[in-house]
């Protein structure tokens, strides 16, 4: 997996679909540069640009690498569950023992929430 090394935005950013960061600064036009400090509004950066320590860089990284492994090892006990066949069912959580409901398709792809404490998700 490849991991985030270094400060790219500010850690306010929440995505250019929303409006808003999460520190409640609406996006203007190029809003972009003014959350990484550069480019067409260096000269005028958002004044609540804050950028991410590595500690928290860090953190992210084994957050992400945590939550890659957790979706591997509830995966595998799908895939072995249902034997290569498509279909929905349900497993115990080979992660936290709750309730992991899934559905595989004819292609292979799965779709999983666990409705468990590890809370693992994700779509194919």
């Amino acid at each position: 997996m490849k991991q985030r090394q270094r400060r790219i935005h500010c850690k306010h950013f929440s995505g250019v679909i929303h409006p808003q960061c999460k520190a409640g600064c609406t996006y203007a036009p190029g809003h972009i540069n003014q959350c990484i400090g550069r480019g067409e509004d260096a000269t005028a950066p958002c004044p609540l640009l804050e950028y991410p320590t590595q500690a928290e860089i860090d953190a992210e990284n084994a957050e992400s690498a945590a939550m890659l492994e957790n979706i591997a090892i509830a995966r595998k006990a799908i895939v072995k569950h249902m034997g290569g066949k498509g279909g929905s069912d349900r497993i115990d959580c080979p992660k936290c023992g709750g309730a992991l409901y899934f559905s595989v398709s004819p292609n292979g792809h799965i779709h999983a929430h666990c409705h468990g404490p590890c809370g693992v998700a994700w779509m194919e």
